[in-house]
């Protein structure tokens, strides 16, 4: 099998989004935040904004997608290929594990079509 190249965490998480929904799974993308950070043009604008986000419950590390699936909930984390969890990430991974969860790191498309392959034979 040809191995796709994603040069970024952007473009995986596109083409994630994409074929997940194709294939009836609902993703829900959980950072609000960073997204938004680019289109605000001051620093002051910037802190603000993250110091509103953090009082309603934002915290870093959280995986990027919640995917909804009759066969599940799964938390996904999304990297590029050379990309490393942080420790806030790893925070979370450890205490979703423990809980029980469903928890995958996914740094190819590839990784996702397997992942739907093995949910639709279910």
């Amino acid at each position: 099998m040809r191995r796709n190249t994603i040069k970024s965490e952007n473009d995986l998480q596109v083409q994630v989004v994409n074929l997940l929904r194709k294939h009836n799974f609902i993703p829900i993308q959980t950072d609000a935040v960073g997204p938004a950070l680019h289109f605000i043009p001051t620093i002051e604008g910037r802190i603000r904004f993250t110091q509103w986000s953090k009082a309603r419950g934002w915290s870093k590390g959280i995986p990027d997608l919640v995917v909804v699936h009759r066969t599940g909930v799964f938390f996904i984390e999304l990297k590029a290929p050379t990309g490393r969890l942080s420790p806030e990430q790893k925070v979370w991974r450890d205490r979703l594990i423990a809980e029980g969860y469903n928890y995958f790191c996914w740094r190819t498309i590839e990784e996702c079509q397997e992942f739907i392959i093995s949910k639709l034979n279910k």
